[in-house]
């Protein structure tokens, strides 16, 4: 976390990054409003019990309606809440009306794809080291390079920008740019000063990539691999992390040992990156670890004949652990397939004869609440089990409250 107390400048325009992102849940759609209209435009708010009922209501369109659009600052409190409600035609066309040129039109058009209108807009900005002067250079830089344009030099403008998240974009920028001209050095040089808290998720994903690109180029594997890690892991949908997982597949994995290298697919199978998972296993997999992850890769791909396959070769493991998971898998497969019966007594075997076995509680849960109408005396002897012997399981739970409907349904009101 960055401790320093930032500028109210850059404390709004943080605000308005995150509303911007977050535009599509309702709640935000009110707070974007509210915020708007009572301390950013500084216009008139409406009443919190009338904004309340609005929220309640889900009638957004009343704000657009309510307001006469007499000026710009209403015409913009307008443009925002019709992009807020995915209304783009409207919102070009509210901005089309404003007297003069503002910021916040600037990154509306630029929201709504027209990238040229907010370049022009923020050109006339740029002055000086105002907070708006470097706000324009930013939406300057991020519309020249969404139509295809060489933005090093405007990135450059931004490097030593008193706005940490402005500052931190551009050197991750320039890093980026170095890193595809072959030039090591200056892409250490930028990527070592920045701090990825201030970047959004997207751009956190392309510095870790970097990072790692940089300890791999250093022989550090290890290095490289805990980086890969970290970009891996971060909640978000984004073309860049397909370049992190095909050079981590490609280049990264050969030069991994068995430890370092079983952690790097448990990483893919956790994202459910199934389709790189099985083309670098498929052909060569001999490890039982590694036939593991493939088999629950084509288990997550709802092939369950193939991975059914490779759990009846890994069920008579020596690995005692690995035994365990693949009868488990043997029964899960079978019940997903629709053989519930068949599956469940497998389940319950399985529960017998691997007790130590982290997945029991799950499996337990899973028999009893088959047997929830067909056999309730047997539900309630496996929830039972699963309640006894099992207390700190996630399931125990749910199982003691399905357990106590189950009492109380056929006659146990004692122990209800």
């Amino acid at each position: 976390m960055i401790s320093r107390k930032l500028p109210i400048n850059e404390q709004r325009f943080h605000l308005c990054c995150l509303i911007q992102k977050l535009f599509l849940n309702h709640v935000v759609i009110f707070l974007t409003f509210l915020l708007l209209s009572s301390f950013v435009i500084n216009l008139e708010p409406i009443g919190a019990s009338q904004l309340f009922d609005i929220y309640k209501k889900g009638d957004f369109r009343y704000i657009i309606d309510s307001l006469s659009g007499k000026n710009d600052e209403e015409i913009l409190v307008k443009a925002r809440t019709a992009f807020a409600v995915g209304d783009r035609k409207l919102t070009i066309s509210l901005l089309s009306q404003l007297d003069e040129k503002h910021l916040q039109a600037a990154s509306l058009y630029y929201s709504c794809g027209e990238y040229i209108k907010a370049g022009e807009i923020a050109s006339t900005y740029i002055v000086n080291s105002a907070f708006s002067g470097w706000l324009a250079i930013y939406l300057k830089a991020i519309s020249s390079a969404a139509l295809g344009a060489n933005t090093y030099e405007i990135w450059q403008d931004l490097v030593d920008s008193p706005v940490g998240i402005f500052s931190a974009k551009a050197r991750l920028e320039l890093a980026r740019f170095n890193f595809q001209w072959g030039y090591q050095d200056s892409m250490i040089y930028y990527l070592e000063s920045v701090e990825p808290v201030l970047l959004e998720k997207r751009d956190r994903i392309s510095y870790y990539y970097l990072k790692g690109m940089i300890s791999y180029k250093a022989g550090n594997y290890q290095g490289a691999l805990r980086q890969f890690k970290k970009a891996l892991r971060i909640k978000y949908l984004y073309d860049g992390k397909k370049e992190v997982i095909a050079f981590s597949a490609d280049s990264l994995y050969p030069h991994l040992d068995k430890k370092n290298a079983f952690l790097l697919l448990d990483v893919f199978r956790e994202n459910r990156y199934y389709d790189e998972l099985i083309n670098l296993l498929k052909d060569s997999a001999v490890d039982d670890l590694a036939k593991m992850i493939l088999a629950w890769c084509y288990f997550g791909k709802k092939e369950y004949s193939t991975a059914s396959r490779i759990f009846k070769e890994l069920s008579i493991s020596e690995d005692e652990d690995l035994k365990a998971e693949a009868i488990y898998g043997l029964a899960v497969c079978d019940y997903r397939r629709g053989w519930r019966v068949k599956a469940v007594e497998k389940l319950l075997v399985f529960a017998r004869n691997f007790p130590d076995s982290p997945l029991v509680p799950k499996a337990l849960f899973t028999a009893g609440d088959f047997y929830q109408k067909s056999d309730p005396n047997r539900s309630i002897e496996i929830f039972e089990k699963l309640t006894t012997i099992y207390p700190h399981s996630k399931y125990y739970p749910r199982a003691l409250f399905l357990l106590g409907q189950l009492y109380a349904r056929h006659g146990h009101r004692q122990e209800s």
